[in-house]
């Protein structure tokens, strides 16, 4: 992963903050799947979860220095992967 340590523990601890004290990410994700959201439901339940995180200066000014998009997908399946476990 090219995603810095704490650029992707940024990612995770604000996918915490926003969205799992609200929402079950594992309920969501087979939302996107199972009603085909998107053209490629994995990918698009990845990137609306950092939209709703309202992170996007942080994408643009930090990660976009040194990642590119699949970079990012890759840190934020991740991240998700071990909320859901949590």
């Amino acid at each position: 992963m090219k995603v810095k340590q704490k650029d992707f523990q940024f990612i995770k601890d604000t996918i915490r903050e926003k969205v799992v004290k609200k929402h079950s990410l594992a309920e969501i994700r087979k939302n996107y799947i199972n009603n085909k959201i998107g053209k490629n439901p994995e990918i698009r339940f990845l990137w609306d979860t950092l939209y709703v995180c309202k992170i996007r200066k942080f994408i643009c000014e930090t990660l976009y220095k040194y990642c590119n998009d699949t970079h990012i997908t890759t840190a934020t399946r991740k991240a998700v992967k071990e909320l859901i476990k949590e």
